[in-house]
């Protein structure tokens, strides 16, 4: 954990995939401070980072969310199109199983 300049707190330690395979846990004093919280783990998509952020009504951008606007940005980039917000929606919510916590409720800003 650290801090930028511009007093910008930031973390840069791995919790895992689930949150299980580190014993790392959000630092509650480092998180308050933000203004916005993201995480770049994309399964499961709502981290105990995520979790603990919502909690104390923090903007949040989910890894899920990272990868569905790189994805984007990979199709613009290939075909020369961008996709409506609509048709981004639709896409991210049909790649992730329906079994999946957060399945479908990525919301997006382009």
């Amino acid at each position: 954990m650290g801090v930028r300049r511009g007093g910008a707190p930031r973390t840069t330690q791995a919790a895992g995939r689930d949150g299980r395979h580190s014993a790392w846990r959000p630092d509650p004093a480092v998180i308050d401070r933000a203004q916005l919280v993201f995480d770049l783990v994309a399964v499961p998509p709502e981290t105990s980072l995520i979790r603990y952020a919502k909690t104390g009504g923090k903007a949040v951008i989910t890894g899920a969310e990272v990868i569905t606007l790189q994805a984007v940005e990979q199709f613009v980039l290939s075909t020369g199109v961008r996709p409506t917000e609509e048709q981004i929606r639709r896409a991210s919510a049909r790649a992730r199983p329906a079994n999946r916590p957060g399945a479908g409720t990525a919301r997006l800003a382009i």
